[in-house]
């Protein structure tokens, strides 16, 4: 099934839609400045992830005292949530300035959003100029691309692994441990890889297996630390809906009240 582009004049369509990526560019460009200015007071997901390999170069736990001592809010955006991986991956950089590996950490948000969408723009049936220009188009005016990209989340990297999924063979079972090292939600990924080949399972395995092995050799307690706070988060209650947070799902929908 090819994606519905021949609506618009083949001949007209460049024209057009070069437009609307320049425009979204520049728009984009304006928002950098905010985030580059060194006296900004708002703080984003990247820099909790930024601290907490901080903490790891300065031989503590990525997660803070709070976290392992008793139940916590996630509401608190400094707060480290995930595996070590990531923090682990992000410890090498600490030293330099940290306006720069926010800088970096930008194009490489924008630029996994861009191959997950012109992967999947692919398996759509879009093929030459227009599957750039669209997948272009899409990442630079698509809401949920720009606030992942823009408040420093990891989900745009999660999203490459998982069209990864969606190629099959090796490329799915690859995509969906490096989701899983980096966060515990790509777990939904995992019946869709054993179903789909013998290759998969096996590429699944041997990732995680080579991932965690060696994250564990170079930080043993944290992952020990992990299991903690994932408890002590739940026992904290989630209480943002816009995270879909189950308990405060259930408590918007009037099906029970908060704790």
């Amino acid at each position: 099934m090819r994606l519905p582009l021949s609506t618009f004049s083949a001949r007209r369509r460049p024209a057009w839609v070069v437009g609307f990526i320049i425009f979204g560019i520049g728009l984009n460009l304006l928002l950098l400045v905010a985030v580059l200015d060194p006296d900004r007071t708002w703080w984003n997901d990247f820099g909790a992830y930024y601290l907490a390999a901080e903490r790891m170069i300065d031989g503590v736990s990525p997660y803070t005292q709070a976290q392992l001592e008793g139940p916590f809010e996630a509401t608190d955006r400094t707060l480290y949530l995930y595996p070590p991986v990531l923090a682990q991956v992000l410890a090498p950089v600490t030293g330099t300035p940290f306006w720069l590996v926010n800088l970096l950490w930008l194009v490489a948000s924008f630029g996994a959003a861009y191959l997950a969408t012109w992967i999947a723009a692919g398996i759509g049936g879009a093929s030459g100029p227009d599957r750039h220009l669209w997948s272009l188009a899409a990442v630079l005016w698509f809401p949920p691309v720009l606030l992942a990209a823009w408040q420093g989340n990891v989900s745009n990297i999660i999203s490459l692994t998982t069209i990864m999924v969606a190629l099959g063979v090796t490329a799915a079972g690859v995509g969906a441990a490096i989701g899983m090292l980096i966060k515990v939600s790509p777990l939904g990924l995992v019946p869709a890889v054993l179903v789909h080949s013998r290759v998969s399972r096996l590429a699944l395995i041997a990732t995680l297996a080579v991932g965690i092995l060696v994250s564990i050799v170079l930080a043993p307690a944290d992952w020990s630390d992990y299991p903690t706070v994932l408890l002590n988060m739940v026992d904290g209650g989630v209480g943002d809906v816009r995270n879909f947070a189950p308990e405060a799902v259930v408590a918007s929908l009037g099906l029970a009240g908060p704790t």
